[in-house]
């Protein structure tokens, strides 16, 4: 057998003021930042700080642009079957000063539907996201399942330029107590889900904040959080990322986590089971 990772490896068509893209690529949908309601194809998991770049999926996506002010989308994220699949529709635009989007279509086999916006509000920003699916099985007792996302951010042009970044998010696909998790992965359906990530948070609630400066300098710095607010757990967290070069980047990274400790194989907070990390990352781009 050949094996092969590559995240991208695709053919681009222009037909007339539309364009239709095929193979392995890049597609990132929603507003969130930390967390992501309808991004559903390779969303980033919360403490993950590198998301320069994001992992490829297999797919045709259409684009065809419907006026000057808004664009249409079509994508099929092909598995190895039908029922592992995707087929979602988006319509992008604006109005006035809201960015916003709609979405609709199946994932596996769920129904999907979803809207997410922006807008500035007095010198912020403020986005949110909301998505449906429409189970043909319950899961966790429920046979419709919602996400939100509520977030803003705030710029300051002090110390090289500071950004303010908070976010909510709430999963129905998470568990109400965080201790239930292990008898519920013993649903072969539920586990399915949870490992193919339809979940970004194991729990319902989730909060993080992130304070960045010099964003476009040589040396960008960040400090985030990342929190259940329903057990009183998290992580803290650090970057800084030197750029020497268009080509050479050094990236280092801290994770200190806080909350209970599991008891065994039984969580009994959502983030006191993280471990205490570090990461030194080199980055070469041609």
């Amino acid at each position: 057998s050949l094996r092969h990772e590559l995240d991208r490896a695709l053919v681009v068509r222009r037909l007339g003021s539309g364009e239709v893209q095929i193979g392995r690529q890049a597609i990132g949908w929603g507003r969130g930042v930390l967390f992501g309601a309808v991004d559903i194809f390779a969303p980033f998991n919360p403490l993950e700080n590198d998301r320069e770049w994001r992992r490829g999926v297999d797919a045709v996506r259409a684009s065809l642009p419907l006026t000057d002010l808004f664009s249409l989308d079509a994508v099929a994220a092909l598995g190895e079957s039908v029922d592992a699949s995707a087929f979602v529709g988006r319509v992008q635009g604006y109005v006035g000063e809201v960015d916003g989007e709609v979405l609709v279509g199946r994932r596996r086999r769920d129904l999907f539907a979803g809207v997410a916006a922006s807008l500035p509000v007095k010198g912020a920003e403020v986005h949110g996201e909301w998505a449906l699916f429409v189970t043909p099985e319950p899961v966790l007792e429920r046979d419709k399942v919602f996400e939100v996302l509520l977030g803003g951010s705030y710029a300051w042009d002090i110390c090289g330029g500071l950004l303010l970044l908070g976010e909510y998010h709430y999963s129905g696909w998470g568990t109400e107590d965080i201790e239930d998790l292990t008898a519920h992965l013993a649903d072969a359906t539920y586990r399915e889900r949870i490992f193919r990530g339809d979940a970004q948070i194991a729990g319902r609630h989730a909060g993080g904040l992130q304070l960045s400066r010099g964003f476009g300098s040589a040396l960008p710095l960040s400090a985030g959080w990342i929190f259940a607010p329903t057990d009183g757990s998290g992580v803290l967290t650090a970057l800084a990322t030197w750029v020497f070069s268009d080509a050479v980047t050094l990236a280092a990274s801290g994770y200190w986590p806080y909350g209970d400790e599991p008891t065994g194989a039984v969580l009994r907070s959502e983030y006191g089971g993280v471990a205490r990390s570090g990461l030194l990352q080199i980055s070469f781009y041609y």
